[in-house]
């Protein structure tokens, strides 16, 4: 969010010359970046502990239903 609110800033501040064209590559690069870390954060942790605390999950869920069904 900041760093939204920084790019439009300096947007508004810097004068139409080249300058500004690259400025705003690196700004939108920078969004870019900062969005797609959820998705590359993934690709870091152990695919067999990310699987085993889905079943971990599933599993528990299953038995909270069964509790209340009886």
């Amino acid at each position: 969010m900041l760093l939204i609110l920084l790019a439009v800033v300096l947007e508004l501040l810097l004068p139409n010359t080249a300058l500004k064209n690259y400025v705003k590559l690196v700004v939108s690069l920078m969004l870019l970046v900062m969005m797609l870390q959820p998705v590359l954060s993934l690709f870091h942790q152990d695919p067999e502990k990310w699987l085993y605390s889905l079943v971990e999950q599933a599993s528990q869920q299953e038995k909270a239903i069964d509790i209340e069904e009886k």
